[in-house]
Formats: structure tokens, sequence, C-alpha cells
């Protein structure tokens, strides 16, 4: 969400999110109601775009500094939420479209002509908004 692919024009250097807009399937986030909590957390701890994963140090001295309220199962979901994180966020940079392997994205007839049809959309707009700027 937060990469910039490689396109066509190299000064174009906008993020995926603000090329698709939030409603895109592919900007969109699984549902993670009952553990947004731990977004916060990670967000919190140092996670960044343009950063490395956070390391195991890292989250334990975040731990000690809000007085150690993780459990080992939040602290485990948490380095695995950055090292994917982080995994995506250089994958996506490296891609020049919407990726084959987004893992919440189940890929059906259905969803593959929304991601079409939305990503014509996006053209179209970012050719709009284009050539409204050099007006």
């Amino acid at each position: 969400m937060h990469s910039v692919p490689s396109r066509q024009k190299a000064d174009d250097r906008r993020t995926r999110f603000e090329q698709y807009g939030k409603d895109h399937p592919y900007t969109c986030l699984p549902d993670t109601n009952p553990f947004q909590y731990l977004t916060q957390w990670l967000l919190d701890a140092g996670i960044a775009p343009g950063r490395a994963a956070l390391t195991w140090t890292e989250l334990d001295h975040y731990d000690h500094a809000t007085g150690g309220v993780c459990s080992q199962w939040e602290m485990k979901t948490m380095m695995r939420m950055s090292r994917e994180y982080t995994h995506w966020l250089g994958k996506g940079s490296r891609q020049s479209d919407i990726a084959d392997d987004v893992p919440y994205i189940e890929r059906t007839e259905e969803t593959n002509q929304a991601l079409q049809a939305r990503l014509l959309e996006s053209r179209e707009k970012s050719a709009e908004l284009a050539k409204e700027a050099k007006t």
C-alpha cells in the first residue's frame, strides 16, 4: 500500500494507495478488527515505510517501555506483521502492476474482472489529473 511501484514515468512517485484509493481491492487490507490494537502497537514500536523489520530487541524494549503488557503471542504476531509489512513494501516497489500473490485476495473470475475495471478507471483518472495539472 505504501510502496511506489516502477512506472513508465519515472517522476510519478505516487504510492499505490494514492494511485488506487482506499476502496480498491489491491490497497484494502484484511479485516483485523479484533486485533487493530496490534497494528497501533506496531506503529508505536517504530515500524515505518522505508526501514527494515523490527528486531526482537526493539519489540522487547517497546514492551518494557509500555509496562510489559504484550503476551508472547502478541510479540510473535507483531514480529510477523513487521516482517510481512517490510517484505510486501519492498516487493511492491519492484512490481509494475497488480501482484499475482496477494494472500488475502481470492483469485476468481469476479475479482480479476473487478481488479481490471478498477485499474482501467484509475488510469483514466490519472490521465485526467495529469491533463488538468498541465493547464
